[in-house]
């Protein structure tokens, strides 16, 4: 997480940060996260070559799509409920 938050001249947590959000792509290698730099300078607005290619969603747009799948009646769901329903849609994906 060091070189990506240097790369993308942020600091390693908002990194992690990411990763955790889903915003970044990582995967696991040991007790080790690994980014792609191609995504980290996406996601960092660094390289305009990658910016033009499918951005990420803003988290509006992001919460209102994946509360749709989860809404119950009422207020609908939480902002927990969201991430959880996303991680697991995002683990499951590749099977």
């Amino acid at each position: 997480m060091k070189e990506a938050g240097a790369l993308a001249n942020r600091s390693p947590e908002t990194i992690r940060r990411w990763v955790w959000s889903g915003r970044l792509h990582a995967r696991r290698e040991g007790n080790r996260l690994l980014v792609t730099r191609d995504d980290v300078l996406r996601l960092a607005g660094l390289d305009p070559q990658l910016r033009a290619s499918d951005p990420p969603p803003s988290l509006v747009l992001w919460a209102l799509d994946t509360s749709d799948h989860l809404r119950q009646g009422g207020d609908g769901a939480t902002a927990s409920d969201l991430v959880l329903h996303d991680r697991h849609e995002r683990s499951h994906a590749g099977r």
